[in-house]
């Protein structure tokens, strides 16, 4: 019944399957590989390195706009997924109130979509089909975008997401 999360602590004991659950979620959010968020943040952020190189129909200062405030966003969302799920999930119990996991007809669709978060991450993957199959059609757009992420903008994302992470963690301290 609590929703103040600053009453909450150590809740990973008593509500496992939401732990799991709700851990997958927030690393999906923050776009951590192999999860589905990955490849939809590093499809945005290709795109803004393309522009920023001059290589998109919009002038190279707006994709290195885009870029820079999409690296800070993942930081931002970091900070706040890992200050979550510590004092959501992590240190001792700060309330007397009863804890028991959610019943079945709310836990089951938790499952049900940390699942997809899961595997469809690792279909991107493996999957050459992926960029064929998102492919616009010819009366939409008549060349194909490539989703493919980029060695540049995995690195980025990835210092973006410790900084945040780090940040958040000492924060708690």
């Amino acid at each position: 019944g609590e929703q103040d999360m600053r009453k909450m602590g150590g809740l990973r004991k008593y509500m496992p399957v939401t732990f799991v659950t709700m851990t997958v979620a927030l690393l999906a959010l923050v776009g951590v590989v192999p999860l589905s968020g990955f490849f939809s943040k590093e499809s945005i952020l290709v795109a803004a390195e393309k522009a920023a190189n001059g290589d998109a129909q919009v002038s190279s200062a707006v994709g290195w706009l885009v870029l820079v405030v999409a690296v800070l966003t993942i930081a931002v969302t970091a900070a706040y997924v890992v200050r979550l799920w510590l004092m959501t999930f992590g240190g001792s119990r700060r309330s007397n109130s009863q804890v028991h996991e959610a019943p079945p007809l709310m836990k089951w669709p938790l499952v049900a979509l940390a699942v997809p978060t899961l595997l469809l991450g690792f279909l991107g993957l493996s999957a050459a089909w992926l960029p064929t199959w998102m492919q616009p059609n010819a009366t939409m757009v008549t060349e194909p975008t490539a989703l493919t992420p980029q060695p540049l903008t995995i690195v980025l994302s990835l210092i973006a997401v410790t900084v945040g992470a780090i940040l958040a963690w000492v924060g708690s301290r």
